[in-house]
């Protein structure tokens, strides 16, 4: 299922996320990050209007998340924006 992302989903997503940091270069972090970072950046999205969506598999657990941000903040930018998808490594995997 997708749907908005809620409070209560910080910690998946931190997990996932930290997943990318600590094992790949994808993100451009070098160190991970807190829930109370993830909930700033959620709350930073929502504040301008864009989706963060999370999806769950049947048990309800968290398996990914997706988020749209503004490209840049010029006023011709103001339709363009970016999307970011990332999946939990342990999904698909048996």
């Amino acid at each position: 299922m997708i749907r908005s992302v809620l409070d209560k989903d910080v910690i998946s997503i931190a997990e996932i996320y930290n997943h990318y940091i600590s094992k790949t270069v994808v993100t451009f972090e070098t160190e991970t990050i807190t829930s109370d970072n993830i909930f700033a950046r959620i709350s930073k999205i929502q504040s301008d209007e864009l989706p963060w969506l999370v999806a769950e598999d049947d048990t309800g657990k968290v398996i990914g998340y997706a988020y749209a941000s503004k490209w840049r903040e010029r006023f011709a930018y103001r339709f363009s924006v970016e999307i970011t998808i990332y999946l939990s490594p342990t999904f698909g995997s048996a």
